[in-house]
């Protein structure tokens, strides 16, 4: 490992700290908006009053709560940063926000309660501490840092900074943000323009899509530029992009990029999209879709997966698109068995070797070859040499249309069997079992 690697993994390692942390982004189980007036919400302590631009809470007879570390700090102080808290109000607590901005206000038990401000709206976020989805992170997928994602930029401020206005994570919910100027960089003998946010006295940031967005990365990442030297050069380095709460989370209300900022090409850089996200009905079932001919996809059927609870994440080796790790998935699928470069079949051997040693339900279409030299390699692999010779038809053969998506579908024995009796006579019925199959722990 060299030093530009070393200090990338250094960075990394924190970042995955940072998102572990008790009461981070990860720990985030619910939003309430508030109305004028009162306010009450099953398991939210008391009564929540919106008025005079301010909330208070009166708790409930019973409810015990007390102040955050930072609502202690602002306690007494004149609207630091624009927020304000009253701590003299008898069986309760105020605070006043300006827009935009976010408290971690009260704590009870595990629970910590975030007061938020967007536009004139006031809402109340739950962290907590011991949310299924910060006990089942496995950490955060990332691309192999690569110093040709290492780009010298230039700042252009603006003469005074310009207002977009932005759409958010949150649907329906706007925003408004000001850009101080331009940073221009070069890719692949092109120059290109992102909106800068942030300040260029403190640090400038760049909220950006490209090309593998919604596939292998979310809708969105943001990227630290620093703060320009007196020439107006920043260092983008993609390496270092980041996914923003949303990608984890149903209850950020996190800024999107400002118009222009789409860049035409992938970013094989940075953290790519999250194995492991919470959705409204709990934490997903992560599944890896490897499709590497250009022949084979699951059509109609991806529709089915997602309705049995797997979040496929696909990647497409037919577009240079790269296997992430393993870990944080629940299955794999494999479609096809041609990737086009033997080093790349290779990788994805090794990968398949991988899952089935440690029992990753794995499914393959049209692969039942490239399936069974995984077996063969994987460690701990005991498959008799009389049963290898007859892999070459496939173990199990979903009916019906079935055979329209794919030539076969195979399941190595070394994996939990899946019926093909009963619920399975249907390919619905041979889908919820597999995604069963994923959801149980046996990955």
């Amino acid at each position: 490992m060299n030093q530009f690697q070393a200090e990338w993994q250094a960075w990394h390692d924190e970042r995955v700290r940072q998102l572990a942390s008790p009461h981070g982004w990860l720990s985030l189980t619910g939003l309430r908006w508030l109305g004028p007036g009162e306010n009450r919400f099953d398991g939210m302590l008391g009564t929540w009053t919106v008025a005079d631009g301010a909330v208070t809470l009166i708790l409930d007879r019973g409810q015990t709560a007390g102040p955050t570390a930072e609502t202690l700090r602002l306690a007494g102080q004149a609207k630091e940063e624009g927020r304000s808290v009253d701590l003299d109000v008898r069986g309760g607590f105020r605070a006043w926000l300006r827009p935009g901005a976010n408290l971690l206000w009260i704590s009870s038990g595990t629970l910590v309660f975030e007061l938020i401000r967007r536009g004139a709206t006031y809402g109340v976020r739950l962290r907590d501490s011991s949310s299924p989805l910060l006990r089942s992170f496995h950490g955060v997928p990332a691309f192999e840092p690569d110093e040709s994602w290492v780009k010298a930029g230039v700042f252009a401020p603006h003469e005074e900074p310009v207002a977009h206005r932005i759409a958010t994570a949150w649907p329906g919910l706007e925003d408004t943000v000001l850009s101080p100027g331009t940073v221009r960089f070069e890719h692949e003998g092109h120059e290109v323009t992102l909106h800068a946010t942030g300040s260029a006295q403190t640090g400038l940031t760049a909220l950006f899509s490209d090309a593998s967005s919604g596939t292998l990365t979310p809708a969105w990442r943001t990227l630290s530029l620093g703060v320009p030297d007196a020439q107006g050069g920043v260092v983008l380095d993609f390496n270092r992009a980041v996914n923003m709460p949303f990608a984890f989370t149903p209850f950020a209300t996190c800024p999107a990029p400002i118009a222009g900022n789409e860049l035409p090409f992938p970013v094989w850089a940075g953290e790519r999209k999250p194995a492991q996200t919470l959705g409204r009905s709990g934490v997903n079932c992560p599944v890896l879709v490897i499709r590497n001919e250009e022949s084979l996809g699951l059509g109609e059927l991806g529709a089915w997966w997602e309705e049995a609870g797997l979040d496929l994440v696909t990647v497409d080796l037919t577009a240079g698109e790269r296997i992430p790790p393993l870990t944080g998935f629940k299955a794999v699928i494999v479609l096809g068995q041609e990737p086009g470069a033997d080093a790349c079949l290779e990788h994805e051997r090794a990968l398949l070797a991988d899952a089935l040693a440690e029992g990753v339900p794995t499914l393959g279409f049209g692969a039942a070859e490239l399936l069974a030299d995984a077996a063969d390699e994987a460690p701990g692999a005991s498959v008799p040499a009389e049963d290898r010779d007859r892999r070459a038809e496939p173990r199990l053969v979903p009916p019906g249309e079935a055979r329209r998506i794919a030539e076969f579908a195979w399941q190595i024995p070394a994996v939990p069997a899946i019926s093909t009796s009963g619920e399975a006579d249907s390919w619905k019925g041979f889908v919820r079992q597999f995604a069963q199959l994923a959801r149980s722990g046996a990955a």
